[in-house]
């Protein structure tokens, strides 16, 4: 998307609701487990709002089943290899993290149990030898109620490397997603961020000029379609 105009009183994020819906597939999370990139069928559309025309380096592709979610990052037009830190010290580096709403309620400005923030470094090349991407799940600020936090073991991913970016296929599991319903809660509240020492932020929706961290009514809505 083009940048949003200088004479806008309001961010035009603001002048709709993004709301979309991702496949179902049943297939995704045997894939991972074999460690196979699956087949997305479907990207999410582009929210970030970039200057000119010029297509994003990012591509996130989601599905859904029963028995939880799944997401593929592509990186792409990179002039240097990623520099992630360690899954320890995931946000010290280029990662990606995403935060997901159970409950999809946009009536409540705060963050609470059904609400999970989660974090991907990518591949890398460190001290000559192959780091894989990892995922795990961190705290998110203004929870009273804690939840047990899912570990990297918990969150399957699979990645491969190429000449100017990177490929990550994770699996978050319904266990690790607090009152995840897909029968009688069918839409997930979902925002990203991708933090690139080349491309800076790149978000799905609004920026970071707002508090989207702790507000997830501020995260665009996905269905769970059949």
């Amino acid at each position: 998307m083009a940048e949003n105009s200088p004479n806008l009183l309001i961010p035009a994020e603001f002048y709709f609701q993004a709301t979309c819906d991702i496949p179902l597939d049943e297939t995704m999370d045997a894939e991972i487990r074999k460690r196979n990139h699956p087949d997305f069928a479907f990207a999410l559309p582009e929210l970030a709002f970039l200057p000119g025309t010029a297509a994003s380096p990012l591509i996130v592709r989601m599905a859904w089943n029963s028995r939880g979610i799944g997401l593929q990052i592509e990186v792409t037009g990179k002039k240097q290899p990623a520099r992630p830190q360690t899954i320890s010290e995931p946000a010290a580096g280029e990662h990606f993290e995403f935060f997901i709403d159970t409950r999809d309620m946009k009536s409540v400005h705060r963050a609470s149990r059904f609400c999970h923030h989660f974090v991907v470094i990518p591949p890398a090349l460190r001290l000559k030898r192959e780091q894989p991407a990892a995922a795990t799940e961190i705290d998110l600020p203004g929870v009273n109620e804690k939840t047990d936090l899912a570990s990297p073991d918990e969150l399957p991913t699979v990645s491969s490397r190429s000449k100017d970016g990177y490929k990550v296929s994770c699996w978050i599991p319904g266990s690790a997603l607090e009152g995840f319903d897909p029968k009688n809660v069918p839409s997930l509240g979902f925002y990203y961020r991708l933090h690139d020492e080349e491309f800076g932020t790149l978000q799905f929706g609004v920026g970071e000029k707002f508090p989207v961290s702790h507000d997830p009514s501020l995260w665009p809505s996905v269905r769970l379609a059949d």
